[in-house]
């Protein structure tokens, strides 16, 4: 009986679990198929950007890299488009950025002050 109860418990708690877990199956059309979306905004793959008139969608980044997003650069940031992104690393997804502080909105410039740190700068 106990056996029972303890085996039952913890194929409920396996399926509760799963079902609300956070699933990084996304849809292969999503975000034009080089992301995953968050809300109504996505979050690029590496060599991909948020398209700046579309925020569901990502296209192909043809800016030069120094570096890009990739194991052991979990949080590094650089410049892209004067905004700063930060590299996102979560086991079973593919690295990935996210946007930071928006440098121009705010009235600076974004610079990259070494490897994996980027600041906004008033450089007036």
């Amino acid at each position: 009986m106990i056996k029972i109860f303890v085996t039952t418990t913890m194929f409920l708690m396996a399926v509760f679990f799963v079902s609300c877990g956070h699933s990084h199956d996304h849809d292969p059309d999503e975000c034009g198929g080089h992301g995953h979306l968050h809300g109504n905004k996505c979050h690029c793959d590496n060599g991909y950007k948020l398209d700046p008139d579309d925020s569901t969608n990502c296209i192909k980044d043809e800016e030069e890299r120094a570096w890009e997003c990739e194991d052991g650069k979990d949080g590094w940031e650089r410049c892209t488009d004067n905004k700063i992104q930060y590299c996102h690393i979560v086991e079973g997804m593919e690295p990935h950025f996210h946007w930071g502080q928006d440098c121009q909105k705010d009235g600076y410039e974004c610079v990259e002050v070494k490897d994996g740190e980027a600041v906004c700068v008033d450089k007036s």
